[in-house]
């Protein structure tokens, strides 16, 4: 009789300050690179924002992630060809294309299901601030919570499809709460400088094109978008590139050297 087959081993080499430090540093190598795979990406999610602009789906997240779908499948496939460039070269056409999908896919459902969460806002805010305590209400926003965090691990399940790895054995490495947490940490570190750009950027373009009314013009409108369509790809580039980092660690069981 076969022996029971041993459940994938967990270890806690995902580093998170030391992968996203990585993450920049391999951003900086290839950053010639990394531009020329950018752009046509950019063009795309610029296009499709400044449709959305157009057509007035601001607050309508459903469409809004139809819309966006050409740019998540492009982006995703420029993030897995890096993550085949830097950490398995080996990687198959079919492990691109099961990271694009994964990556589209995820992207595309937490926009819908975003649109369909805010679609009625007078439940949500009956639901948040009810005229009576409600022990449900308290629980079911607890679990809604818990499983958002745990949740957030899928969203970088494309990483370990192109590093050849079963998804379901990969799920059970990294099956815990601090993997989440990790995650949620080195999405932070990577995004943080960005965002402070983004405000500075913000303040200028004010400068240049100012409010009327309270109210942003369409030049500013325009204006940020195309900020926010090249910030925006940058974070999914290097947030993968520190992600990919500490993945790898979990994969080879070696743990991060801090420099």
């Amino acid at each position: 009789m076969d022996a029971p087959k041993k459940p994938p081993k967990k270890n806690n080499n995902f580093d998170f300050i030391e992968a996203s430090a990585h993450g920049y540093r391999l951003l900086w190598a290839r950053r010639h690179l990394v531009w020329r795979m950018m752009l046509p990406v950019f063009v795309v999610k610029l296009l499709s924002f400044t449709l959305i602009l157009l057509t007035g789906m601001e607050e309508n997240f459903t469409r809004q992630g139809l819309i966006l779908l050409p740019s998540y499948f492009l982006e995703g496939w420029m993030l897995c060809r890096l993550v085949r460039l830097e950490f398995n070269s080996e990687a198959s056409q079919n492990d691109l294309y099961a990271g694009t999908a994964i990556y589209a896919l995820a992207f595309t459902l937490t926009s819908m299901l975003q649109g369909v969460i805010l679609s009625d806002r007078a439940a949500i805010e009956a639901f948040l601030a009810p005229e009576e305590p409600n022990l449900g209400i308290l629980v079911a926003l607890f679990m809604m919570l818990g499983f958002s965090i745990w949740a957030v691990r899928l969203g970088w399940l494309y990483i370990p499809a192109v590093m050849g790895q079963g998804i379901l054995d990969f799920l059970r490495r990294i099956n815990g709460w601090i993997i989440s947490f990790t995650l949620i940490s080195t999405w932070f570190l990577c995004f943080l400088p960005i965002m402070v750009v983004m405000v500075l950027v913000e303040q200028l373009l004010i400068g240049i094109f100012p409010l009327v009314d309270g109210q942003p013009t369409e030049a500013l409108q325009y204006a940020g978008l195309v900020f926010q369509s090249a910030a925006s790809t940058l974070v999914a580039v290097l947030v993968t590139f520190a992600v990919g980092t500490g993945f790898r660690a979990i994969i080879t069981g070696k743990p991060l050297k801090r420099t």
